[in-house]
């Protein structure tokens, strides 16, 4: 293979977490990942977490946005879905 993708997995591993609690650690999770995938000679990309029902989600956004890896971010949406 030639890459892949590092998906963010803050949002579903600590979900009842609030979002403004989580931002700071989606920033890191997304430094460290990145910096893990330095080393690798493969062509990865990165889609952290981001909390965007905050108010401040587009510092995050801003944050996220600085690494040339990240392509995208991953929300969870449906904690306790409606079904079955």
């Amino acid at each position: 293979h030639t890459g892949g993708v590092f998906l963010g997995a803050l949002s579903v591993c600590f979900p009842e977490r609030l979002g403004k609690e989580m931002k700071i650690l989606y920033t890191k999770e997304a430094e460290w990942a990145s910096a893990e995938l330095d080393q690798s000679s493969l062509a990865y990309v990165l889609v952290p977490s981001a909390s965007l029902e905050v108010d401040d989600a587009f510092e995050t956004l801003q944050a996220l946005a600085t690494n040339p890896r990240v392509r995208g971010v991953r929300q969870i949406l449906n904690f306790e879905p409606s079904w079955p």
